[in-house]
């Protein structure tokens, strides 16, 4: 597991209402501070699977990368650059989504570890100048 800096901890800005994770933290206006809002929201979303919990995971309403790209079919997102392909149909999130509707808890966990491999992975490979803000002119 990567450990992201201390100005990304967004794990608390992550709630569970009723039966699914809420984001109520700040817009990200970069691509590191959407990258770190999916990897926590995923992280949230594991700790919640280990305490029993099946939650819908919000979608793309707890997404920070859908934040910032989830318009002209994804262009820009890191995500749809690795996979070719747009709404993270070539990740582990769909699996993810299935098996936690099927309360099959060993899937759900390795669909989500899964999808943290992708987005730690991702992380790691951002270039620094990624973190100064997008251009959103």
């Amino acid at each position: 597991m990567i450990i992201l800096p201390d100005e990304y901890s967004m794990f608390d800005d992550f709630t569970v209402e009723r039966d699914g994770l809420y984001y109520g933290g700040p817009f990200p206006y970069c691509v590191h501070e959407g990258l770190a809002i999916s990897i926590y929201k995923w992280r949230k979303q594991r700790a919640m699977l280990e305490a029993g919990r099946f939650l819908y995971d919000g979608g793309t309403l707890t997404c920070g990368l859908c934040f910032l790209f989830d318009k002209d079919g994804c262009l820009g997102c890191p995500i749809r650059e690795t996979t070719g392909v747009e709404g993270c149909m070539d990740t582990p999130y769909g699996r993810c989504y299935h098996a936690v509707r099927n309360r099959e808890i060993g899937l759900a966990l390795k669909e989500v570890d899964a999808e943290l491999s992708l987005l730690e992975d991702l992380w790691s490979k951002l270039p620094e100048e990624d973190h100064e803000g997008l251009d959103n002119g």
